[in-house]
């Protein structure tokens, strides 16, 4: 993930979001977790209603490399603690298994947003920029789309599988 012109907002330890710069903003920080082998990046398309899906530090396909790529969640599994998402069991659970779940160490993954997804980013994109007085709201958005990813059937016609590029 390039963060040249994105704002970066910690979330909780081993999640962070990743703000698009806008046109005005011009402050950027950069992501303690893109640096991390086993982060995965759930990034959004700007261009259409895809999420993709992939570990930090790999390279994306030429079709996905080019494409303008919106907001993104970084999320480091093992540096994610229990007690912070102690009200949230099932999301620790799928936190704990989605690299395993996703191939991500082998393959892209590409999810077609739902309208319950889309308007989800829409409500994370929509939040002004310096975040720190959303804090609360920012962590119950990037909980929410967790919790639909989790419920997403990774052999439906929604999801899609395609291998990084050569090194």
């Amino acid at each position: 993930m390039n963060d040249d012109r994105k704002l970066i907002f910690p979330v909780i330890t081993g999640i962070e979001v990743a703000f698009s710069s806008k046109p005005e903003q011009e402050r950027c920080v950069h992501s303690e977790l893109a640096a991390v082998p086993s982060t995965l990046i759930f990034q959004k398309s700007v261009e259409n209603d895809i999420l993709l899906v992939y570990q930090a530090g790999k390279r994306l396909p030429a079709p996905f490399a080019k494409r303008q790529r919106g907001d993104a969640i970084l999320i480091a599994p093992d540096m994610v603690a229990f007690e912070d998402l102690q009200a949230f069991p099932e999301l620790w659970d799928f936190i704990q298994s989605m690299r395993d779940k996703l191939y991500s160490d082998r393959q892209l993954c590409t999810v077609k947003l739902s309208p319950q997804m889309k308007d989800v980013f829409s409500e994370l994109e929509q939040i002004p920029i310096p975040p720190t007085m959303f804090r609360f709201f920012i962590q119950l958005k990037v909980f929410e789309i967790l919790l639909l990813l989790s419920a997403v059937n990774l052999y439906g016609q929604q999801v899609h599988f395609y291998p990084y590029a050569e090194i």
